[in-house]
């Protein structure tokens, strides 16, 4: 009698948990046959479909991110513009390149190029080696001290999405330095950042607030004029900004490397701590 008690309260939960976990497979299954890009030959695949093609066979959360991130991001048609006064990129470093979305998308763009990426989160770095494939040179590691000494000498530009709200004042000038010394004068330093809003700011800004504060994550949110400033004592000169889509919470610096000053030079030398560089 225990013991057909004992079934009576187990095998319920259990049934639960296993009708569960079928049902997620089979949402997972679903969710790829359906969301996943095949080519008919009929026509070429565009570059979005192309990045998303570099995930749909992996990490299923990314897979999904990526396919919520290539219908959504206005960066997705906003950079091949940004980019024309960069001329031919044959190898560029992404700082903060997350799962690789942005990186994947740029490959597309320069064919025959190599990208060297760096991102603090090991599980994204995994998913980005998979997605940049044999062009691609991921590492972990994190801003200010993202240096590694795989990397070319120089770079034809350099890459920095949505990441410098994660660096103190201290750490953003560092970093800006030692990405200058990283590019011959001439070449770009292209930076998209979310901003610090006009008055209380949008529902999404203020959700992500919630979402750091809950985590206990480090951000700093400058102006347009405040960061522009940082970017121009590094050594470049900012030639266009401009909103990202229609939201003035997000905006793009295209700078191109100017001569350098003796005090941005010795910036470079000087070693500070990585601080709340947590990934996109």
């Amino acid at each position: 009698m225990a013991f057909a008690t004992m079934w009576y309260w187990v095998v319920p939960p259990l049934a639960v948990i296993a009708l569960a976990m079928i049902g997620r497979r089979v949402f997972r299954a679903v969710a790829r046959r359906l969301l996943s890009v095949e080519s008919d030959g009929k026509r070429p695949l565009t570059p979005r479909e192309r990045v998303l093609r570099r995930y749909q066979d992996h990490s299923f959360n990314a897979f999904i991110f990526a396919w919520c991130k290539t219908r959504q991001d206005p960066m997705f048609d906003e950079l091949p513009e940004l980019l024309r006064p960069a001329g031919d990129v044959k190898k560029f470093l992404d700082l903060g390149c997350g799962f690789g979305f942005a990186g994947s998308f740029l490959l597309e763009l320069f064919p025959g190029s190599e990208i060297y990426a760096v991102e603090p989160s090991a599980d994204r770095v995994a998913v980005a080696k998979l997605a940049l494939g044999g062009r691609g040179h991921v590492f972990q590691g994190a801003a200010p001290d993202f240096e590694n000494p795989s990397f070319p000498e120089r770079f034809d530009a350099i890459f920095s999405l949505d990441m410098l709200h994660y660096l103190d004042d201290q750490a953003l000038d560092l970093t800006l330095s030692r990405l200058r010394g990283r590019l011959d004068e001439g070449r770009y330093l292209i930076i998209r950042a979310p901003m610090r809003p006009a008055g209380s700011g949008s529902l999404i800004w203020k959700l992500t607030q919630i979402h750091y504060t809950a985590w206990g994550l480090f951000s700093q949110y400058r102006t347009v004029e405040q960061l522009r400033g940082r970017i121009e004592r590094a050594g470049f000169g900012v030639e266009r900004w401009q909103i990202s889509g229609n939201n003035p919470e997000i905006h793009w610096f295209i700078s191109r490397a100017v001569p350098l000053e003796e005090k941005v030079e010795r910036l470079v030398l000087e070693p500070v701590p990585a601080v709340g560089d947590d990934g996109k």
